[in-house]
């Protein structure tokens, strides 16, 4: 498992082989959001390098550039710098590139978020929605291709599962997930 996931309660989370490449990982994604307990939202953001020969190779996780969710910058609860930008900072950081890399992303992202992967070569986004027209436009002209994973329901009882059931068969308290927009 990539060190970049440390930090992070992943429920026991793995690669499903059974499941594609952005299947996994927008699992992973939903997993870490649970991370943030922001007032203002909690989202989630994974980069990960382009590799043909990710699923069902158990080292997929080693694509990983960088995992973040929404932070606090200026008040401990206000969502002040989104996941796609705390995604790309990391990777910064570690001076990994960035170039031609899928970001999976809960939400579709805002306006600045999007001109941030754009300006920093992500080629696709994976996302549970689609984003608003403008962006998908832009993204058309700048070679981005956006990827709408609309598995909702199998996702979150996959999630779940994880999330709520351990080796004693009881339920973990606080960890509720609900998918708000089905």
């Amino acid at each position: 498992m990539s060190t970049l996931l440390k930090g992070y309660e992943l429920y026991g989370w793995q690669l499903d082989t059974r499941l594609s490449t952005d299947e996994n990982f927008m699992d992973l994604c939903m997993i870490i959001t649970r991370s943030s307990k922001l007032k203002q939202g909690s989202m989630a953001c994974i980069l990960v390098n382009e590799r043909d020969d990710l699923i069902p190779n158990a080292d997929a996780c080693d694509a990983i550039i960088s995992v973040a969710n929404n932070r606090p910058l200026f008040s401990e609860c206000d969502s002040d710098i989104h996941a796609e930008i705390a995604a790309l900072g990391e990777a910064c950081r570690s001076g990994t590139r960035t170039q031609n890399a899928t970001a999976y992303i809960t939400m579709p992202p805002c306006k600045k978020c999007f001109a941030a992967l754009t300006v920093a070569g992500i080629r696709r986004i994976v996302t549970r929605y689609d984003p608003t027209q403008k962006i998908r436009e832009t993204a058309v002209k700048n070679n981005i291709e956006f990827i709408k994973l609309s598995n909702h329901t199998e996702q979150m009882t996959r999630i779940n599962t994880l999330v709520y059931d351990d080796s004693s068969g009881k339920k973990r308290k606080n960890h509720d997930i609900e998918d708000k927009k089905g």
